[in-house]
């Protein structure tokens, strides 16, 4: 609007926000806000969410690194295996990254959001993310309950917007935000990872975001990602809250856990950016053209044993 272009912006629910969504909780004498669609700034290098918060007058909060993990029947990971996988795992990242660069330098092949990635740490920002929807809807004209159904183009660059359309993808995340009498957990970590005994139920509740330096209330949030979200949609929230509690029980050797509130988010399709699957066969064809020349001796540089 400031360029001198008209703007209406159609909302198909009856708030602003989009898959931002920050939602108070309450139970006895608790109260908490939650983040049930995007919660983390992920990278504050270059971010105008950052500048945004800093016009609110809002410091960001840091999530520390710091996140231990527990087994299945809740004891805690012995800290030096932890650190071992955590550094094969590294030297795996490692390893692609170098096959990667290869990859930009003789095929061309570049992620599409290198441009865009920001650094530096990952932060909340306390009160939620909907301080930030607040402000920026400020005096923008929004007509709410408004589905879009059709979207007609003018014969100039129509195929190229349809095509940008296609191309976004989505990721499923079903976040379980739990509100309890007091942080048992403690105050010293904002994550913990549970492991679970089988692969197909590794998604389910696999982390916990710790809400309470932040939420204003002991606030906890357990993760469900991937496939598993299609199953966890068809269960009985009730079978979930127990399954969750479950964990928390035997991690914490607590019987007597008190749950205030809980609540599941509405917007099962929150993620990061996404690859169309177009663009991941082209990259997949190219991997496959460098691991030909691998496999025949000679590098993409002309030399001999070529290792990725």
């Amino acid at each position: 609007m400031a360029f001198g272009f008209k703007v209406m912006v159609l909302e198909g629910r009856k708030r602003a926000g989009g898959r931002v969504y920050t939602k108070k909780l309450e139970g006895s004498n608790r109260t908490a806000v939650v983040d049930l669609g995007g919660s983390v700034l992920t990278g504050t290098f270059g971010n105008s969410l950052r500048i945004l918060a800093r016009q609110l007058s809002s410091t960001l909060y840091t999530v520390r690194d710091k996140c231990p993990l527990y087994r299945v029947d809740g004891t805690p990971m012995d800290p030096d295996l932890d650190r071992k996988v955590k550094a094969s795992f590294n030297q795996l990242l490692d390893k692609l990254s170098k096959t990667r660069h290869l990859m930009v330098e003789h095929f061309g092949i570049k992620n599409q959001d290198d441009p865009y990635d920001m650094g530096r740490d990952h932060c909340f920002l306390p009160g939620g993310n909907g301080r930030l929807v607040q402000v920026l809807v400020e005096n923008v004209p929004i007509q709410y309950e408004k589905t879009v159904q059709t979207i007609r183009y003018g014969s100039d660059g129509m195929q190229r917007k349809l095509d940008a359309i296609r191309r976004l993808g989505f990721g499923l995340l079903i976040k379980v935000a739990l509100l309890f009498p007091h942080a048992f957990w403690g105050t010293d970590l904002d994550t913990f990872g549970h492991l679970c005994d089988h692969s197909s139920s590794r998604d389910e509740f696999f982390l916990f975001y710790s809400y309470a330096t932040v939420a204003g209330g002991p606030l906890l949030i357990a993760l469900v990602v991937g496939e598993t979200t299609y199953r966890f949609e068809k269960v009985d929230p009730t079978d979930s809250v127990r399954r969750v509690l479950q964990i928390l029980r035997e991690q914490y050797m607590n019987n007597s856990l008190q749950l205030l509130s809980m609540v599941m988010d509405e917007m099962h399709w929150i993620s990061c950016s996404e690859t169309f699957l177009g663009a991941l066969i082209l990259r997949l064809k190219s991997a496959f053209r460098l691991s030909n020349q691998c496999n025949s001796g000679v590098n993409a540089y002309g030399s001999q044993n070529c290792v990725v």
